[in-house]
């Protein structure tokens, strides 16, 4: 799936790429798992109680940060290598198990399946 296919990934992108100053890979699976994690769970508010947990990568947790307003207290970056994405809404909890496979631009994550970068979502 290529990013023409899906504009609101774009405009997500942009938007946060302006409060963290890079256009990072990091970033695209960051928002590539909050417009899943919105089909899974239904959309995400800003009002709402969500905790996202991280493994080293603060970059994945960017796009829950500016564009759902969750304050830093509710964003965990856990100090161990662990490239699992997790949300956390009520008894509600995503996983996201990120690829080992090392992306070289945003582009290359925008255009990659799926299942390419995220090899197992677990939903619980």
């Amino acid at each position: 799936m290529s990013i023409e296919g899906k504009p609101e990934w774009l405009r997500m992108f942009k938007e946060v790429a302006q409060h963290h100053g890079d256009e990072c890979v990091g970033l695209a699976i960051g928002v590539r798992a909050l417009a899943k994690a919105n089909e899974l769970l239904g959309p995400l508010k800003q009002s709402e109680d969500v905790r996202v947990t991280a493994g080293t990568k603060n970059c994945l947790t960017e796009p829950f940060r500016y564009l759902l307003g969750i304050p830093g207290a509710r964003i965990e970056v856990k100090p161990v290598r662990d490239e699992t994405l997790a949300i956390i809404r009520g008894e509600d909890v995503v996983k996201f198990h990120v690829s080992t496979r090392k992306f070289e631009t945003p582009e290359d994550v925008f255009n990659a399946t799926e299942s390419e970068l995220f090899p197992v979502i677990e939903r619980k």
